[in-house]
């Protein structure tokens, strides 16, 4: 209906008008389903070193490597050196410099020998220690085996040995008497 009562035909449509006042936001609405997953995207910048770790424990260990290829020669060593002994000092003629001498009758060393000449030889043996606690007393040994008998004694001033007659003969004691004449 129109305002002055009678319905005309309708015209043409306008031209569109200016947008609206935003209306007032909506309830919300139910979650929607999960989408399909999209391509990756693209490698990021390498990011700053982080801060040192804490050491972790020490693993179990390995198998022994390969045997490696041997080495070169190496250069020729110095003559080695020895410990000579004999039972005297020693003489000038006796050894190498560099090398020590022992006398084992008198228990001294000598040495090192140095420009051909052998320093004094110092005592092997120690001064004597003092001496030490009493020990404990033993348990008792066994009884020993009879010994030999001894040979006749002689007799006293006017006695011969053949007057001398045993009486007693116990265990490994022999008494006598001497029975004069």
């Amino acid at each position: 209906m129109s305002r002055d009562g009678l319905d005309g035909r309708r015209g043409l449509p306008g031209p569109e008008g200016p947008p609206g006042q935003d209306g007032k936001p909506g309830p919300k609405g139910d979650r929607g389903d999960i989408g399909p997953q999209g391509p990756p995207g693209l490698a990021g910048p390498q990011g700053e070193p982080g801060l040192q770790g804490e050491p972790g424990q020490k693993g179990d260990r390995g198998d022994s490597g390969l045997q490696g290829p041997p080495g070169a020669k190496g250069e020729p060593g110095d003559d080695g050196r020895s410990i000579l002994y004999g039972a005297r000092p020693p003489r000038t003629s006796d050894g190498r410099d560099g090398e020590f001498w022992i006398d084992t009758r008198a228990k001294e060393l000598y040495g090192p020998k140095a420009f051909g000449t052998w320093p004094e030889g110092v005592s092997l043996i120690g001064p004597e220690g003092p001496e030490g606690p009493k020990g404990e007393k033993g348990d008792k040994g066994e009884r020993g085996e009879r010994g030999e008998p001894g040979p006749s004694g002689y007799a006293g001033p006017g006695l011969s040995p053949q007057s001398a007659q045993t009486i007693v003969a116990a265990g490994s004691k022999s008494y006598a008497f001497f029975l004069g004449q």
